[in-house]
C-alpha cells in the first residue's frame, strides 16, 4: 500500500503550496492559486472553482482531510484534469458527491447537514463504490464508475475561505465478492 501525505508544516507562501511533507512529488495546482497559511494549505487567488492534486499512482483510495477553516470545499479524486473529475463537497449547509464531466457538475447524492472549521472529511473510493464521510460517519454513498482508473487526488475551493490540514491519500486493494473469493 502507498500512501501521500501533506501537513503542511512548511513556510508562509501565497503562490505556491510546494512539496507535500512525504516529500513526493509537489502538488499540482491545477486552477486558482494555491498556498500555505499557518502551517494550512489554503487556495490565496481564485475567481471561482480551484483544485489542485497530488499523483498517488492509485485509483482505489481512501483520502483524509481536516477542514481548518470551511465555507464551500471538498476533495476531488480520479481527477484527468480541471473540468473533469469526483467531488465530495463539504460546505456550511451540505455534504454531496458531484462528477464534473467536461466542466459541467452533476449531483450524485446529498445530505443537508452543516458542516464546521475542525471537521475531518473521507473520501473512499473502491471500484465503482464512492463514500463520503464526516467525522468517521458514512454520511453519503453510491455507485459510478466515472474516471475508474485515474490516480490524481486532491483539493477544491469555490471561495477563499477554506484552509487544510492534515492532507492523506492510502491505497486500498479492490475488494472481490462472490463465490470462493
Amino acid at each position: 500500500m502507498s500512501t501521500r501525505t501533506d501537513n503542511f508544516n512548511r513556510g508562509d507562501t501565497t503562490n505556491a503550496i510546494g512539496t507535500p511533507s512525504d516529500g513526493g512529488s509537489a502538488w499540482v495546482q491545477q486552477s486558482g492559486i494555491w498556498g500555505i497559511q499557518t502551517n494550512t494549505g489554503y487556495c490565496s487567488g481564485s475567481t471561482g472553482q480551484a483544485s489542485c492534486y497530488l499523483e498517488s499512482n492509485a485509483s482505489n483510495v481512501d483520502i483524509t482531510v481536516t477542514a481548518t477553516a470551511l465555507v464551500d470545499a471538498g476533495i476531488v479524486a480520479r481527477v484527468q484534469d480541471d473540468n473533469n473529475y469526483l467531488l465530495f463537497l463539504f460546505n456550511v449547509t451540505a455534504m454531496q458527491l458531484y462528477t464534473r464531466i467536461a466542466g459541467t457538475f452533476t449531483a450524485l447524492t446529498t445530505v443537508n447537514e452543516a458542516s464546521v472549521a475542525g471537521d475531518v472529511f473521507r473520501f473512499k473510493l473502491v471500484g465503482s463504490a464512492l463514500e463520503g464521510w464526516k467525522n468517521g460517519t458514512l454520511k453519503t454513498s453510491i455507485s459510478n464508475a466515472t474516471f475508474q482508473s485515474n490516480t490524481k487526488h486532491g483539493l477544491r475551493v469555490n471561495t477563499l475561505l477554506n484552509n487544510f490540514d492534515d492532507f492523506t491519500i492510502s491505497d486500498v486493494a479492490s475488494v472481490r465478492i462472490g463465490v470462493g473469493t
